[in-house]
């Protein structure tokens, strides 16, 4: 359900703005469920990029189509190829495995995060 809020806000907003909107108001809810903070983050940012790159507004689609001096119409078929098998499984895989999301700062910084298991949805 918060993938689906974020992923629409997304396509109606910057991504910045975006965070700076949702972050505030999603994360005392995080935290009340138990998910860790950096896993939160990635949540976000994965959440946002797709709204970003999904009509109607789609601005990252509009931006490519400037640089690379195209229509927008040859840009939208190869846009939901990557947004269903490229954006979407990442999303899902970054949301229901917190492990994937964790690893990295856990090597980096064992003693401030831990992973937790690794079990559907991870809570």
């Amino acid at each position: 359900m918060i993938n689906l809020f974020l992923i629409i806000l997304g396509m109606l907003m910057d991504d910045f703005s975006a965070t700076l909107l949702a972050a505030p108001l999603l994360f005392p809810l995080m935290q009340a469920i138990g998910v860790h903070p950096i896993h939160f983050a990635a949540i976000l940012g994965t959440n946002l990029g797709l709204g970003n790159v999904t009509p109607p507004t789609a601005p990252i689609l509009y931006l490519a189509g400037r640089i690379g001096k195209c229509k927008f119409d040859e840009l939208i078929t190869p846009a939901v190829i990557f947004m269903i098998f490229g954006a979407l499984p990442v999303v899902l895989l970054t949301t229901y495995f917190p492990f994937l999301s964790l690893a990295l700062p856990h090597f980096l910084m064992p003693k401030l995060v831990r992973i937790v298991p690794l079990t559907l949805g991870g809570y």
